[in-house]
């Protein structure tokens, strides 16, 4: 079961990318992949992340943070 800070994250990595999918303004959304990229980064240095987020809590492929793959992908 994932701590209340892990849960909170990943409510976060969720609400970040709708807020992503909702507009088009590339500078926004550049600011946006930027937090989820920070977010992501709390969630590995914590050493406590433990499930992959669904993929509707996602940014697309090209916009995903490369440490997510690499934590993943171990």
């Amino acid at each position: 079961m994932a701590t209340p800070v892990i849960a909170q994250c990943e409510d976060l990595l969720g609400r970040l990318a709708m807020r992503y999918r909702r507009t088009a303004d590339c500078a926004q959304r550049k600011q946006i992949a930027q937090e989820y990229s920070n977010v992501v980064d709390q969630l590995i240095q914590s050493g406590a992340w433990q499930e992959s987020p669904p993929p509707e809590d996602q940014l697309p492929h090209g916009d995903m943070p490369s440490a997510y793959y690499r934590y993943w992908k171990q």
